[in-house]
């Protein structure tokens, strides 16, 4: 693979959009997170593949996996812990009564 990348990374102009391109992804992952539940999918796409790139390209695997299970956690749809938004109306006139 190295080989392939070597001609490329000797380019200044190669490795300027190369980086900028890295800044342009990160950026685009946070707005996909902000985004919707259908942008967290593209967001969780995107960034699986690109730290799958990192821990392949730069051999920072424990990097690469920590990075991807803080994604898997970010994505994943939230749970409510409890009971329901309906019902706390409920306990808050159970607790004034006390």
């Amino acid at each position: 693979m190295r080989d392939l990348l070597e001609p490329v990374l000797h380019t200044y102009w190669m490795v300027a959009a190369l980086s900028w391109s890295v800044i342009g992804a990160q950026l685009m992952l946070v707005v996909l997170l902000w985004s919707g539940a259908r942008a967290r999918r593209w967001a969780f796409a995107l960034g699986l593949g690109f730290h799958v790139g990192i821990m392949y390209l730069m051999s920072l695997a424990a990097f690469g996996l920590a990075m991807i299970g803080v994604l898997v956690l970010v994505c994943a749809p939230p749970r409510r812990v409890g009971k329901s938004v309906r019902n706390r109306d409920d306990c808050e006139d159970r607790s004034r009564a006390v």
